[in-house]
């Protein structure tokens, strides 16, 4: 009776990005994350994305790599305070 996990994509024309998979702790390698991931990527798919990448964190790294991902190289991230002037 309660949402126990979760994912989101977005279509930049052929890039499709994978974002935001969560899975409760308590109901993690139940197979719940790879439905949603291939949802996910079906999802995509259908609005013409043909390339798929994603910000991996240590423990989704497995199930990426199950679903045909693979790291590319090392990723930076930067983060920007609001208020800050460009």
């Amino acid at each position: 009776d309660r949402i126990v996990g979760v994912g989101s994509g977005i279509a930049y024309g052929a890039l499709g990005f994978v974002g935001n998979m969560i899975v409760d702790e308590g109901h993690r390698h139940r197979g719940i994350g790879s439905a949603i991931l291939t949802s996910v990527i079906d999802f995509l798919a259908g609005r013409g994305a043909t390339r798929f990448e994603l910000y991996a964190t240590p423990e989704g790294r497995p199930l990426y790599a199950a679903h045909g991902f693979e790291a590319i190289g090392p990723s930076t991230v930067a983060r920007m305070p609001r208020g800050i002037a460009v």
